[in-house]
């Protein structure tokens, strides 16, 4: 689906890959207070890509492509590479007036396709671009 060789990469840089938290399993437990304070949902970026951006650590950040926005704060972080963010999977969609998620939930960014192999979403597949919020 999208990856580096796509064309909207022109429009949308970064590649967003999700992970299964220690916190909670998909979105189950995702509002419980005490395992918040265990992992809050930031994104995660690489020094070089927030130099760039003008973002530090702690701000909140818009995470935006064709199909959805969410704004979370960033977590900048070596230990994600240049080129690639990410935030953990399961967050609960938690739109504003406007629409835009306020929870981190990575699905208002995938595509509606399904992937070949296990027909389910393709939600390592998303070109984003992010911004301070």
């Amino acid at each position: 689906h999208e990856g580096p060789e796509d064309a909207l990469v022109k429009d949308f840089p970064l590649q967003l890959i999700t992970w299964k938290g220690k916190n909670r399993a998909n979105s189950t437990q995702y509002a419980n207070p005490w395992l918040i304070e265990v992992q809050q949902q930031t994104l995660w970026i690489n020094p070089q890509d927030a130099q760039k951006r003008g973002i530090t650590h702690g701000d909140m950040v818009r995470i935006h492509n064709s199909r959805g926005i969410c704004e979370i704060p960033a977590e900048v972080t070596p230990r994600i590479i240049p080129g690639v963010v990410a935030m953990q999977a399961g967050a609960w969609w938690q739109p504003d007036e406007n629409g835009v998620d306020k929870g981190g939930c990575a699905n208002v960014l995938s595509s509606a396709r399904i992937t070949a192999l296990a027909k389910g979403n393709s939600h390592q597949t998303m070109l984003v671009e992010v911004a301070k919020a």
